[in-house]
Order: structure tokens, then C-alpha cells, then sequence
């Protein structure tokens, strides 16, 4: 499953209708009660992030195998698959962090992705470190 900042919306209002995100449009005769929004969970499971800018934590490169290792995708560009964009100092006025905008992709900062990946939640989806 790929979850996108609707799929995370949608699930927020049916969990605060208390129906228990059970809104009878499934295709599926899945179980859904194992499945997490992007960074509402510990790790990075099932997130496809993009970075923009110059990270100041560590090497990009560190960067994508701290991604990878929590079971997330790193993505050179933002594409359709892309759930996160990681806003790294000098990113603000790229392509890149445009396009995620447009595409209403949950911008987060290097601290939300190192706390996932790390093991940490911190709130879900606006959890520390999250810009949008």
C-alpha cells in the first residue's frame, strides 16, 4: 500500500468519526488493522522520501542508508510514489520542494527522519519535525 497525504486525511476523519477508519469503499478483503500512516509508526516502513537541500546532520549518503535501514525508499526526484519530502537547509527554493507542495506531500525535516528511524514516533504525521 501506498500511503498519501488523502489515504492519512481520509483515515483522520474516519477515526474521528469513530467508525474506526472502516468507510466501506474497500476493494480488498484485506485486514487493515496492521496498516499505519506514513510516520504515524515507528520507522520508515512503506515511506518514499525525496531530499532537497544540503543535509546538516550527516552526508546525503548517510542519509539514504539511515532511510533504507528503517525500511524506507529514498527517491531522487518527487514522482507519483513519493510520500515525504525531506527539507534539508537550502532546499526552499528548489524544483523539488515546489513540486511537493503541488502534490500536497508531507514536508519534513531532517530530525522527523532520523527519530523515525531511530526507532521514535513523536506524534504521527505533525510530530516534531514535521513542516507540514
Amino acid at each position: 500500500t501506498i500511503v498519501t497525504e488523502q489515504w492519512v486525511v481520509d483515515r483522520a476523519s474516519a477515526d474521528a468519526d469513530g467508525d474506526g477508519g472502516d468507510d466501506g469503499d474497500d476493494d480488498d478483503d484485506e485486514e487493515e488493522e496492521d496498516e499505519e500512516p506514513a510516520g504515524a509508526a515507528a520507522g520508515l516502513e512503506g515511506v518514499v522520501i525525496c531530499i532537497t537541500g544540503t543535509c546538516a546532520s550527516m552526508k546525503r549518503q548517510a542519509m539514504f542508508d539511515l532511510i533504507a535501514a528503517a525500511g524506507g525508499t529514498v527517491s531522487k526526484s518527487v514522482t507519483a510514489r513519493t510520500t515525504h519530502l525531506l527539507l534539508a537547509p537550502g532546499g526552499e527554493d528548489t524544483t523539488k520542494h515546489a513540486q511537493a507542495k503541488g502534490r500536497g506531500l508531507t514536508i519534513v525535516t531532517e530530525q522527523w527522519v532520523v527519530d523515525r528511524a531511530n526507532g521514535g514516533g513523536g506524534g504521527g504525521e505533525g510530530g516534531r519535525g514535521a513542516v507540514r
